[in-house]
């Protein structure tokens, strides 16, 4: 099986300061990863970085084959890179219509004029928002608005969708129906996934790896199947099914 996402001594800084790395990781194609880890660990800056919205300063990030970033140096720009991100927020245009926010994208692409209006009716109908062309972000509810930006993110066409927490600010039910949903396109359209969340119990009998970061590195990679195993041993920690031998050198 191919890599969607290889990455080899990645590192980013502020200053001199090291906020992420070095990071080794290979991602297969439509494999579903989940990113864990406290607040400040490094999920986001590793997100952005594969997305080329945050600089590396070391190392290489290779997406679907092709050399994005090299030793500090960027190589392919956001919207060549075949990614997709969402945002915990949506990020979308407070006062641009559904479908415009869509055109816009394919616009960006290059798409036609025809082809543009056909391909946003077709992403409103994939993330079920058939018939909400007119509406804006402030006429939707908070599913529909997350419904919306994943719209927007698969407009880019991408092979890898990055996803930054976006079922945190939704309710449980609204959480479940959306993930249910990112699954069905994960699979139809052959997706390669990373998705950082603060909820892992709720996404990882869906996903196929989960990987832990503390202090800007990888600490821990677990199939989806054994996270939590051992969560529930009588007076012990949670280890949110890390064990200590499979904790990267």
């Amino acid at each position: 099986m191919t890599n969607a996402l290889s990455i080899r001594g990645l590192e980013v800084r502020v200053g001199k300061q090291p906020i992420l790395g070095p990071i080794e990781l290979e991602i297969p194609a439509g494999q579903h990863v989940l990113l864990v880890g406290p607040s400040g660990c490094g999920k986001t800056t590793l997100l952005r970085a594969i997305a080329g919205l945050a600089a590396p300063h070391a190392g290489t990030i290779t997406i679907d084959g092709k050399l994005a970033d090299e030793g500090g140096t960027r190589v392919l720009k956001p919207a060549e890179r075949g990614v997709g991100m969402l945002f915990q927020n949506g990020a979308l245009w407070p006062h641009m219509r559904a479908a415009k926010q869509l055109r816009f994208v394919l616009r960006s692409r290059g798409v036609g004029f025809r082809a543009r209006r056909r391909r946003a009716k077709e992403l409103l109908n994939l993330v079920e928002l058939s018939g909400y062309g007119r509406r804006t972000p402030g006429t939707l509810s908070g599913g529909e608005a997350q419904r919306l930006a994943l719209a927007r993110a698969l407009a880019s066409d991408p092979r890898v969708l990055l996803l930054d927490e976006p079922l945190g600010p939704l309710d449980a039910e609204l959480r479940a129906s959306l993930l249910a949903s990112l699954v069905k396109l994960r699979d139809e359209l052959g997706l390669t996934i990373v998705h950082v969340t603060h909820d892992p119990a709720g996404s990882a009998d869906v996903a196929h790896r989960v990987l832990r970061m503390e202090d800007g590195r990888i600490v821990g990679d677990v199939s989806a199947g054994r996270f939590g195993a051992d969560d529930d041993a009588e007076g012990e920690e949670p280890k949110l099914g890390f064990d200590a031998e499979e904790q990267p050198a």
